[in-house]
């Protein structure tokens, strides 16, 4: 094959890999099952599979999904390969942070400074053979402070950390490869998120300073009481990304499968639901962090996200009630960009802040980032899969419940509720009387 023909063919590829990427970015970014269609190659590949999936919107849900999916494993893969190459080693990370502290005791200890170091080394040697290398006094004391199995210890749980990432990555992957076969692709989608967000929690569990020793201390209880501090808030800073997570990705899965079913009131009650406990969790999580270190970046985006949420309570006479298919492209559609453009105000000042920190690296953001982003993402295709199923199942009950007894039943505690007050309908059952 001639220069010629591989520059044309390689080109074929990078407008075919671009055009996917766009098509994949645009889905995520939608997310409107009302806009957002199955391209005629997905459609012919979900009518061809052994149990054909021939009905429009159906393709056109399975379709996002599988651009969902693989926008998930490229954040959660991107987030796991940045993770295996910034791992370090307890000894690694606490070494330089360690050595200004140890070099103060090394010159107390011996009344040294370092201008003299070299000169008074060895005169001391000569005078007092207890005097050693300041070297070997670094080694000797951090190896006090950390000690062989506390180190095992604490290297272990890190690689259990990245190893279940490195696994959710695949099995994202998975996911998203086989997303013909529904009920595989849902499947695999769940055990990834199960193990991306189960292990930290699980790991976060085990009593950390009750596996370790400090026999080796000299102060025993002060070295655990610092151990647990330190523990506490890397567990802070594993679970708190992950469980904030997945409060915007079942509010993002409900507007979606709202723009599927626009019939269903059910899948709006739930986005007004979680929206107030977002809010109040990102209150407790910017009052705890303005105690660590306060900012106008941090609380700004924190707020931003928060008015964020809360577009879809304020607006929850619109979004809980049944639509006509085209409403959702005025209704539904306003209600998401008013939550969506203070959503991204909130993300530009809190890159803002994270990129004024004094030790701030591009890599820790883009493990910051990569993380939650794909943790989001994978959270809305779990949670759509799993909404999708309940209210089929609640529709299922509701058609089999009317016209019983137990409607009727349930009918006359509903209207003692409405004459005591405890609902909104009194007032209609005034106006009417």
């Amino acid at each position: 094959m001639s220069t010629g023909n591989y520059q044309k063919l390689a080109a074929q590829y990078a407008n075919a890999l671009w055009a996917e990427l766009s098509l994949c970015v645009r889905r995520v970014v939608q997310s409107d099952l009302q806009i957002e269609w199955a391209t005629p190659a997905e459609r012919t590949q979900l009518a061809s599979i052994s149990v054909p999936i021939t009905h429009k919107l159906m393709q056109d849900f399975v379709a996002w999904r599988r651009s969902m999916l693989w926008v998930a494993a490229a954040f959660i893969s991107t987030h796991a390969v940045l993770s295996f190459f910034a791992f370090q080693t307890v000894q690694e990370m606490l070494r330089p942070m360690l050595r200004p502290m140890l070099d103060e005791m090394y010159d107390i200890e011996f009344q040294l400074t370092n201008s003299e170091y070299q000169a008074s080394l060895k005169r001391l040697r000569d005078t007092s053979p207890e005097v050693i290398p300041r070297e070997v006094y670094r080694q000797q004391q951090f190896q006090a402070i950390i000690g062989d199995r506390n180190a095992w210890v604490i290297n272990g749980l890190g690689r259990i950390l990245l190893a279940s990432t490195v696994i959710a990555a695949g099995m994202v992957v998975f996911a998203a490869s086989y997303w013909t076969n529904i009920r595989a692709s849902r499947k695999w989608g769940r055990m990834s998120w199960l193990v991306l967000v189960g292990v930290p929690v699980i790991v976060s569990c085990l009593p950390m300073t009750g596996l370790m020793s400090f026999d080796e201390s000299e102060e025993p209880e002060l070295s655990r009481v610092i151990w647990g501090f330190v523990f506490a808030l890397s567990t802070l800073l594993t679970i708190v990304p992950k469980a904030i997570a997945i409060f915007p990705g079942i509010i993002r899965s409900c507007i979606t499968v709202k723009t599927l079913l626009p019939e269903s009131a059910a899948p709006g009650w739930i986005a007004v639901i979680m929206a107030p406990l977002y809010a109040v969790l990102l209150l407790a999580l910017v009052g705890v962090m303005n105690q660590f270190q306060s900012s106008v970046l941090l609380f700004g985006g924190v707020i931003c996200y928060i008015v964020g949420s809360l577009i879809y309570l304020w607006s929850a006479k619109e979004v809980i009630r049944p639509h006509a298919a085209e409403q959702t492209l005025t209704v539904i559609r306003r209600i998401r960009w008013r939550s969506s453009l203070f959503t991204i105000v909130g993300t530009v000042l809190l890159l803002a802040y994270i990129a004024s920190q004094p030790n701030f690296r591009w890599s820790d953001a883009a493990i910051f980032l990569s993380g939650v982003g794909g943790s989001v993402i994978l959270m809305t295709v779990v949670a759509s899969d799993l909404i999708v199923d309940l209210l089929h199942v609640g529709y299922q009950q509701s058609c089999g419940f009317s016209g019983t007894d137990l409607q009727a039943k349930l009918d006359e505690k509903y209207q003692m509720l409405a004459e005591s007050g405890f609902t909104a309908s009194r007032e209609s059952m005034i106006r009417k009387t």
